[in-house]
């Protein structure tokens, strides 16, 4: 078992290494691959994800794209 001793030698060294600026990015991280090996064992999967629906409709082969306000400067333009 780890003691306190240990454990103080530990955070020192650590210290060292990272420096005080940097270990919260370091827990940050260790933190977020503690998260994600937690998941992998669990069978989720991080390319999951929720659907979608796309705001614009999928185009087809036949289908035509119509500018309104294209429209709109032409009927404005020949009633000038």
């Amino acid at each position: 078992m780890i003691g306190t001793p240990e454990l103080v030698i530990i955070l020192v060294i650590v210290l060292m290494l990272f420096g005080v600026g940097k270990l919260p990015q370091v827990a940050k991280m260790l933190g977020s691959g503690v998260k994600s090996f937690k998941d992998g064992i669990n069978g989720k999967e991080e390319d999951e994800e929720p659907s979608v629906k796309k705001s614009e409709p999928e185009l087809l082969e036949g289908d035509r794209v119509i500018d309104t306000k294209a429209d709109e400067r032409t009927k404005t333009s020949k009633m000038a």
